[in-house]
């Protein structure tokens, strides 16, 4: 089971898109044969960077924002947000973007 990437807190409606499901399947990947005591250690470094603001982050913007909606793909915008989280992660140990 996975729990990850949802904007929003991933309780409010139409605030969730497919680049969310597509991060959170990459990084299973990454993940996958990784040692749980390294895993951890990437979990803590990456929960300490955001739960500071956890209570107060800005809501997102729903769906139609950030896709073309006639085409269903990420506007460049959103692209440059998930191109962030992974060199977020990729600084924090996760390779599987590299190696692409």
């Amino acid at each position: 089971m996975l729990s990850g990437v949802a904007a929003s807190k991933g309780v409010a409606t139409n605030y969730t898109t497919g680049l969310e499901a597509r991060m959170m399947a990459e990084v299973a990947h990454a993940v996958a044969g990784m040692e749980t005591e390294k895993v951890n250690e990437i979990l803590d470094k990456l929960v300490a960077m955001y739960e500071k603001d956890y209570k107060t982050a800005p809501k997102g913007k729903p769906f139609e924002e950030c896709y073309d909606v006639a085409g269903l793909v990420p506007t460049e915008e959103y692209l440059a947000v998930y191109d962030e989280a992974v060199k977020i992660l990729t600084g924090l140990g996760l390779d599987y973007w590299s190696k692409k």
